[in-house]
Order: structure tokens, then sequence, then C-alpha cells
């Protein structure tokens, strides 16, 4: 319908591309932010392994797309790759299912940087995140570099054993936190501009901005 078609154009305008450049910064993602733009930059970071904590909906895969689209730019498709837990399981699974993942090693492995979302996902099934760990541990081997999401720190991931665990945090890790209230009445006030710029109609008033900035963490 028309107004379906409406709600969609909204979502699209209000959200964009997830870059590095719109991505909003605050005391409460600021570490993680700085060390996304070093790699999307090709800097040299402490450790080939990085993983970004945090709970859900606080921007850790915008900075991973972010990420991934400023490599992309700077040095080709072939240098970065994103993948969901999601995307990896069934890519692996097919591979099983034909008696050949080769497909999923070549498509991993040929990257330089490696970005994976949601990673606690991959954790509750056991061949998955072995095969996911064969691929970690060639990439870093060649001198590459991967990035992990996850909804929780690596300690507490009982799937894991010692020496995924031990790989995981002998890298770095930074933590997001939910945004502070500053940051909660920015990204509100963004999204309703972002609207308002496409739809002249849509007024969205700062006491509305900051009721919500209030009551929503």
């Amino acid at each position: 319908t028309i107004a379906d078609e409406a709600e969609e154009a909204v979502a699209i305008t209000a959200e964009g591309s997830p870059t590095l450049e719109n991505f909003l910064v605050g005391d409460s993602n600021r570490i993680a932010f700085g060390l996304a733009r070093r790699l999307a930059m090709g800097a040299g970071v402490e450790a080939n392994v990085v993983t970004i904590v945090g709970p859900h909906g606080v921007g850790k895969s915008h900075l991973l797309k972010g990420i991934e689209h400023a490599l992309k730019a700077a040095k080709g498709e072939g240098s970065v790759l994103y993948m969901s837990s999601e995307d990896f399981t069934v890519a692996f699974v097919d591979g099983v299912k034909r008696k050949d993942t080769s497909d999923l090693r070549t498509l991993v492995r040929r990257a330089k940087v490696v970005l994976l979302d949601d990673f606690q996902f991959i954790c509750s099934k056991p061949g998955t995140l072995v095969e996911f760990f064969s691929h970690m541990r060639a990439i870093v081997a060649n001198g590459g570099v991967v990035v992990l999401a996850c909804d929780q720190t690596p300690a507490v991931l009982d799937q894991l054993d010692d020496r995924m665990r031990d790989e995981i945090q002998g890298g770095v890790t930074v933590h997001m936190d939910l945004p502070e209230r500053s940051l909660r009445r920015e990204i509100l006030r963004t999204k309703a501009d972002a609207i308002t710029s496409a739809y002249e109609e849509f007024v969205f008033p700062d006491e509305w901005v900051e009721l919500l900035a209030d009551r929503l963490p």
C-alpha cells in the first residue's frame, strides 16, 4: 500500500547507509569508535583479533559496516569481508551438505580484514564454532585482522574452550555502553531531522525528543 511504501521510505531516509561519518559519538562509545576508525584507515592495531562488546542496539553493527564501507572504498572489494553469524552458519551448513566447504574458505580467507557480527550466535553451534576458529587462525597467521562484535564478553561464553578464549582475550577488547542522555538526544534529533529533510510536513518538536531521551535507554 501507499502507507507501507511511505513508512519504508521514511525508515531508509532516517537510517541511511551505516558509515563512520554518520556514526554519532559520545562517552559511551568513544573508545570503540576510535579503534574502528583506525581499522578503517588501515592503521595498525595492537592485536590481530579485536572484539567489540556491548548490549543490543548500541551500534556495534554500524561500526562494523562503517569499517567495511571505508576499506572497500580505499582498498577494493576483496580487502574486507563483513558477515553476520547467520550468513557464516548458512554458508558452512550448505558446504557440509555438499561435502565441500572450499567456497566458504576462499571467501573468508582472501580478505585482509574479516568482520563477524553477533559472534555469540556462532558459539551455540559447536561445529560452526570450530570451523570459524580454523579460518580465524589462518587469517591471523597471514597477518590479517578479525573483528568480532558480541553481546557478551568472551569470559562468560561457556561454549569456548580454553584455547579459543585465550585467542580472543589475547587480542583487544573494547566495550560499548548504552548511550548517555546527551547522545540519546542527538540520535533522536538526527533521525527526526533526516525524515523532515525528505518530508517537510513531518514535525518532531524538541520537547518530544527530550521526552524520549528521558524514557528510552
